[in-house]
């Protein structure tokens, strides 16, 4: 991201020093609202386990077998969406 700030902010006529805080917040907060790059990639990856998980296809019985290694891993007995968040 760095690097296409440092080209991307002076063609806007901003200097490229400026706060990657304000850069990436969005309009109502009077950011930049340019998207972190990180940010649209893990969204992206959760919409593709979310799409694959309720197809069952290959990948989404895959993502399954995974969540439920890390679960016997963890020790988690009960669904997720049973456990406290303070204790989980």
């Amino acid at each position: 991201m760095a690097i296409v700030l440092n080209y991307a902010l002076p063609a806007m006529g901003i200097c490229k020093h400026f706060p990657c805080s304000i850069v990436f917040a969005p309009d109502r907060f009077f950011g930049l609202g340019i998207p972190h790059l990180y940010t649209i990639q893990e969204i992206m990856g959760l919409k593709d386990i979310i799409f694959h998980t309720n197809i069952a296809t290959m990948m989404g019985l895959l993502y399954q077998a995974a969540l439920e290694l890390l679960f016997l891993e963890v020790g988690i007995i009960k669904p997720l969406h049973h456990i406290p968040y303070s204790i989980f």
